[in-house]
C-alpha cells in the first residue's frame, strides 16, 4: 500500500466492499496505519445538518 503513509491519519472514502479487501490485504501484510474509512453517506451526515421533528419545533420556538 504504497499510497499510505504511516505517520499521517489516512481517510479513505470507499464502499463497504472495498474497504473490506483493504482490511484483508493490510491484514496479510502485518501492515499498521491510521485509516478511517468513509462511505458517501457517512460523508453527507457529517458535511450536512439533519435534523427531526423536535429539532424544527425548539427552532420555531426559540426564534418566533
Amino acid at each position: 500500500m504504497d499510497f499510505l503513509n504511516k505517520d499521517d491519519n489516512n481517510i479513505i472514502i470507499c464502499k463497504p466492499s472495498v474497504k473490506e479487501y483493504l482490511l484483508k490485504k493490510l491484514e496479510k501484510e502485518n501492515e499498521f496505519f491510521n485509516i478511517k474509512f468513509m462511505d458517501f453517506n457517512e460523508i453527507k451526515e457529517h458535511l450536512y445538518f439533519s435534523y427531526d421533528y423536535n429539532t424544527i419545533k425548539y427552532l420555531t420556538k426559540k426564534y418566533s
